[in-house]
């Protein structure tokens, strides 16, 4: 079941098993508090018509599904399954599991399932409990939202609060903080209130860094500066932790080849002898972040920045015409760059 599937199940009824799985947690509980707020319509009757099942007892499951809706609900019950590795989950304890989803018919049960907790394997070799709860269950895979989709987030996030901000800056958010839902949503907040308390509804530039709260997070910026600095440790560190967040190596590669273009600019235009406002007004970018990239560049040699946007276009090259896996392309850039220290 995809994500819009599911938005159309909460608008006309849920009902049946829901396995809630994938790495942005953001989406998940946003989708489970809607699930929620639908099923559970009245207050009085909700304190006997949700049952929250923690901590992986999933022997409690068994008794809670034998039960009715108390009070004539008109939506059932809500039962809710947290904390069960399914990873680790044995063949008959699955069987057991899925065989007590076709009892679940007027209520509806969600299974909320950390990243850690259920992994769905691959197309050609699916895992036991994908392949065992895809029989009786609806399984919604929340991914990682594309930069493009979470721009788009991120603008009708800010609608939500009465303001208007267009698809550049909503990029210049994203870029300036963070690409977490949580963190990106509390900062939109912060702004927009920032903006209507200065009688303001559309959102600038100057407004995120006059109040956003920069990422603590390596991204794209550090890992750009790592590869022209030939840091071949922390090149490889930042990197390993962009895996970690299953960060698309395409999107990584574009940013870094973006971010070394902009360095390279920036030392050209300095070394032209333009001021920083007149490099950020040829750059089309703020004053803060060509700031920034002014600064960078200029304790990098043009001949490190020149070879690191050569050698990036070289890779996203190989990545698009060979069977070269992304993630050893972008290894081999910077193994490649760390390998000269006098560029």
């Amino acid at each position: 079941m995809t994500v819009k599937e599911l938005d159309e199940k909460i608008k006309h009824g849920l009902g049946g098993v829901y396995v809630f799985y994938g790495e942005e947690e953001y989406l998940k509980q946003r989708y489970l508090e809607r699930a929620r707020n639908a099923i559970l319509t009245d207050e009085t009757d909700a304190v006997f018509n949700h049952v929250k099942i923690e901590n992986g007892e999933i022997e409690r499951l068994g008794d809670e599904l034998v039960g009715t809706a108390l009070f004539g609900s008109a939506g059932g019950r809500l039962i809710e399954l947290w904390g069960v590795d399914y990873n680790a989950m044995s063949d008959s304890k699955l069987d057991e599991l899925s065989d007590a989803f076709d009892s679940v018919t007027e209520d509806t049960l969600i299974i909320y399932a950390k990243p850690d907790e259920f992994s769905e394997g691959t197309k050609k070799k699916p895992s036991a409990h994908f392949k065992k709860f895809s029989a009786s269950a609806n399984l919604i895979n929340f991914e990682k939202q594309t930069p493009q989709k979470l721009i788009g987030w991120a603008g009708k996030h800010f609608a939500s609060h009465g303001c208007a901000a267009d698809p550049q800056i909503c990029k210049k958010l994203i870029d300036y903080c963070t690409n977490d839902m949580f963190v990106l949503a509390n900062e939109i907040e912060k702004v927009s209130a920032y903006a209507r308390y200065n009688g303001k509804v559309v959102i600038s530039e100057d407004m995120i860094y006059a109040v956003c709260s920069p990422s603590t997070v390596y991204g794209a910026f550090d890992f750009a500066n790592a590869i022209i600095d030939s840091n071949t440790a922390l090149a490889l560190s930042i990197f390993g932790e962009m895996k970690l967040r299953k960060e698309k190596p395409e999107y990584v590669l574009s940013s870094v080849s973006r971010i070394c273009s902009e360095l390279l600019s920036a030392r050209i235009l300095t070394d032209a002898g333009k001021s920083p406002q007149e490099v950020a007004d040829k750059m089309g970018m703020h004053i803060y972040p060509a700031t920034l990239r002014i600064n960078a560049a200029s304790k990098k040699g043009l001949a490190a920045l020149e070879r690191a946007v050569t050698l990036c276009s070289e890779t996203d090259v190989k990545i698009k015409t060979s069977r070269l896996e992304p993630y050893t392309a972008i290894e081999m850039l910077i193994l490649s760059l760390g390998g000269r220290r006098n560029i």
